[in-house]
């Protein structure tokens, strides 16, 4: 398993390399404001790991603001052909991006 942290002020992103997923968790040190999204756009480290990133399933988790969020599918939705979110209350990711059949939106991928 390929790991990965990347530090942009109060955002850390933890990239791993898993068996048949990648994953990004998100954690925050401090509450984070929307202009926080220009310091990862701008962040070397952030455009490094765009380069990298391919495969069928990304799996993002970790509390984090729903723009958060939305901000990462956006930039991650073209460099695998589907994107799932970490849901704890159903113990499963739900797929909410596909650009293929193996995974549909709303598909809930369950962990283990």
């Amino acid at each position: 398993m390929e790991e990965r942290i990347i530090k942009i002020g109060d955002v850390v992103l933890e990239y791993k390399k898993e068996e048949f997923h990648d994953e990004i968790a998100i954690e925050l040190r401090e509450a984070i404001e929307p202009e926080t999204l220009r310091d990862i756009n701008a962040s070397e480290h952030f455009a490094s790991l765009l380069k990298e990133a391919k495969g069928d399933l990304l799996v993002i988790s970790g509390r984090a603001p729903i723009w958060l969020y939305a901000y990462l599918v956006h930039e991650f939705v073209h460099l695998y052909k589907a994107i799932a979110v970490y849901d704890p209350k159903i113990g499963g990711a739900v797929v909410v991006a596909s650009h293929t059949s193996k995974f549909s939106p709303g598909e809930v991928i369950y962990d283990g």
